[in-house]
């Protein structure tokens, strides 16, 4: 989507910015490359496109794992990602759901659990900064689920608290979808140097699921912290 892609670009500007702000010499200096062994989380936003975005709404995710930089990488590093996408169904699956099944249809959701490992390469920059690019291919858990609300008849009464109610609302299952696919995604984001050993990165990815027969694509923009 293009707001994505903007951020994406934006994040690009920003490093090529402070890059051209370091080999002006206006006096910053260039944070030192990471080194060894540094665990990172990072959620944010997670906005679907293509395919995805016919099932399924933007939603939120949550990631964490770890980098290790080569030793005598200068800047190559290791990273490992687990990571979980949650979004709300659209209307359009929703009604396709209903169509499909001949049942009534009026809530729904899908979530993307992924496990991914690639590399990483950082390029030191200016006043504490640095830009970083990664690519990964994992595997991605598929999970998409329609569900019909409906309500038990009668009164709820509760012995212990000696409370009544009206009656309990509970869902039942129109369709579930679980799979595991082939993913790959990369991405771009710049680090900040912080001052107690932790570092804070804003990070854009492009993350590409290989279902069939098209695939689902998504976007996560993400704030970060590394240790």
């Amino acid at each position: 989507m293009r707001y994505m892609q903007n951020t994406v670009a934006a994040l690009a500007a920003l490093g090529m910015a402070l890059a051209a702000q370091q080999a002006a010499g206006q006096g910053y200096y260039a944070t030192p490359l990471a080194s060894g062994f540094q665990p990172q989380v990072m959620a944010g936003f997670s906005g679907t496109s293509g395919d995805a975005a016919n099932y399924l709404q933007s939603g939120w995710i949550v990631d964490g794992g770890f980098i290790y930089w080569l030793p005598q990488g200068r800047g190559l590093g290791i990273r490992t990602d687990l990571s979980f996408s949650d979004h709300q169904a659209t209307n359009q699956f929703l009604s396709f759901g209903q169509e499909v099944t001949g049942q009534e249809v009026d809530d729904g959701w899908g979530s993307f659990s992924s496990a991914s490992t690639g590399l990483v390469y950082q390029l030191p920059l200016a006043a504490r900064a640095s830009l970083y690019g990664l690519a990964q291919i994992g595997i991605s858990h598929v999970h998409l689920r329609l569900v019909q609300t409906f309500f038990t008849p009668g009164y709820y009464c509760d012995p212990f608290f000696d409370y009544c109610d009206y009656p309990d609302v509970g869902t039942a299952s129109v369709y579930s979808y679980n799979a595991n696919h082939l993913s790959w995604n990369v991405g771009i984001g710049v680090n900040f140097a912080g001052y107690w050993g932790q570092d804070w990165f804003i990070e854009a990815q492009y993350r590409r699921i290989e279902t069939s027969p098209r695939p689902f694509e998504y976007w996560p923009i993400m704030v970060g912290i590394r240790f």
